[in-house]
Order: C-alpha cells, then structure tokens, then sequence
C-alpha cells in the first residue's frame, strides 16, 4: 500500500516538472513555484519515511488494523453489547438536546413529530431489552434510564414544551446509572481490545512488536483519557508515550492516519537535525517568535 502510494507521487511529480515552464517567471511567481517545489519534495520524503516504517497499529475507532510487510490485518474489537448500552445511554442525552434547541417555548409540530417518533423508538427498545445478553445485575439500571425518560417524554407531549428544569433534573438524576453503563461498556470494549491486541503482539513477535507504532483515531472532545489511547499507555509503557504511540486527533480516514504518522516522524528528523530537539517541530515553529513579539506589539498597561 506504501509502495503504490510512494509510486503515484512518484509519477505526480515527474509531470508536474515535466509540464512546460512559462516564458517567463519573475517577482513572487518564482517564491510560489520555490515553495511547491518543497511541498512536493516533502511529501515525497514523507511517503518514503512510511516505506521505512513497520509495523504500524492503526486503532480505527472500534477495529485494531494491523499493516505489516506490505500486508493489512483489520479486526472489530468492538462487541455487541457496547452498542447496545451505549443506545440505552444516550436516550436522555437525545433529549437533553432537543431541550436545548426549545429551550421551553411551544414546539412546533415537527418537533413534537419528532418526540413522537423518538417516544416509540424508545419503547421498541426497552421491549427488546429481554432478549439481550446484558448482566442481569444491570437490567434494572438500564430500566431506570428508560422509565425516567419516558417519564419526561410524556410530561413533555402533555405540555407542549419541555421544561429546562425537568430536564436537568433528570440529567442529574440518571448520573449514576449512567456511570455504570458507561463502566460495564468501558469493561467489554476493552476486553475486546485487549484480545485484538494480544493476537496482533503474538504473529509479530517481541521484536516487532517493540518497534510498533500506534496511531489511535479519535475525536477531539475525547482525547483526554480515551479509552484506546489509555490501553495502549498501559501496554506499551510511559516511554511509548506520544512517541511510538499517538492519538490522531479529528482523524477519521486511515490514509490522512498515515500522513500524520509519516509527518510526525519526518518532523522528528528535521528537528534534530536543525534544533537538535527531536520534538521541536511539534510546536510552531514561530512560537519562540511569537512569545519574543507579542510583548512589544501589545505591552500590557
């Protein structure tokens, strides 16, 4: 996959200098053209520095991809049951939400379709609740999460508008049942995880697997303390940390994965070479600049 990708820019490049030059390039023309030209050897350089690394770990959110030799391994770590309570969960959360988009004026009657709609998907789902494999000891706090909720959905259907206070109310009310579900599908997705993992360390060898890298793709709102980054911290050991291991941050897409990854450690490189800060490049390279300036440009009073 690295060496197709090494061989389309390749190829890019080679008609890009190729292309005719204009009769004539002066004044910024010529910085902007310079500057391309950078960009292009960068990224060549970039690919390149991925051609070298392996194996990698890509934690693509619920499924453990694994790219080694040439090859890719993708395995769903993720089982059932962390959907399922995740589901249970967000139901006060979805009306928490609407809540706040009424604040409490009338709703219109697409919004009351709406709660319509949502009150019998909620009812669909606690009647099919018996049939799931869920701990019986966390049955009754999922049917306290339903119940409460559709308590509020019917003061609300009967009043027309929510009512912010009974909607925080019930917020706070549910926290601790929340919690639980949250632990018990914290509990499951890693077991999971670890599975994965385990299998991926045992077809690599220690040797391998001590030169991993492992870029886990997250939202930003949960970086801290997320659930992959923190398996893999515990892993891997606080000397991985931001170093073989790195969270990927609002990155959906396992090739913009990879540039990061080939970015991080082509920056690397760079920064050792002209600092000799190995993670120098990981800040701006203007902020020394910046904090020089700033002061000056706006002097406090």
């Amino acid at each position: 996959m690295i060496r197709v990708r090494a061989g389309l820019l390749a190829f890019l490049l080679c008609a890009a200098f190729a292309a005719p030059a204009a009769a004539q390039v002066t004044g910024s023309d010529a910085l902007d053209r310079l500057n391309a030209s950078f960009r292009a050897r960068y990224a060549e350089s970039r690919a390149a520095t991925l051609g070298r690394t392996d194996p990698v770990i890509l934690v693509e959110f619920e499924t453990l991809v694994l790219l080694h030799k040439g090859e890719r391994r993708a395995e769903p770590f993720t089982p059932p049951l962390y959907h399922q309570l995740k589901s249970i969960a967000h139901i006060p959360l979805a009306l928490f939400v609407m809540s706040s988009q009424y604040s409490d004026k009338p709703l219109p009657a697409e919004a009351r379709r709406a709660l319509d709609e949502y009150r019998a998907q909620v009812v669909a789902a606690r009647d099919a609740l018996p049939a799931i494999e869920i701990p019986a000891d966390l049955r009754p706090t999922l049917d306290t999460i339903i119940s409460s909720s559709l308590s509020l959905i019917d003061e609300t259907r009967a009043s027309g508008r929510f009512d912010p206070m009974a909607t925080t109310a019930l917020a706070r009310s549910l926290e601790p049942a929340l919690m639980s579900a949250a632990r018990e599908a914290a509990r499951v997705q890693l077991n999971g995880l670890d599975r994965a993992s385990r299998r991926f360390r045992a077809d690599l060898g220690e040797e391998a697997w001590s030169r991993t890298y492992v870029v886990v793709l997250g939202v930003r709102q949960a970086r801290v303390g997320n659930l992959q980054y923190s398996y893999f911290q515990r892993v891997l050991g606080p000397v991985a940390d931001n170093k073989r291991l790195i969270y990927a941050e609002s990155v959906f897409d396992e090739t913009k994965a990879l540039e990061l990854l080939g970015t991080i450690l082509l920056d690397r490189e760079i920064g050792v070479a002209f600092f000799d800060q190995e993670y120098r490049m990981e800040r701006d390279l203007l902020s020394d600049a910046t904090a020089e300036y700033l002061p000056v440009l706006l002097p406090k009073p």
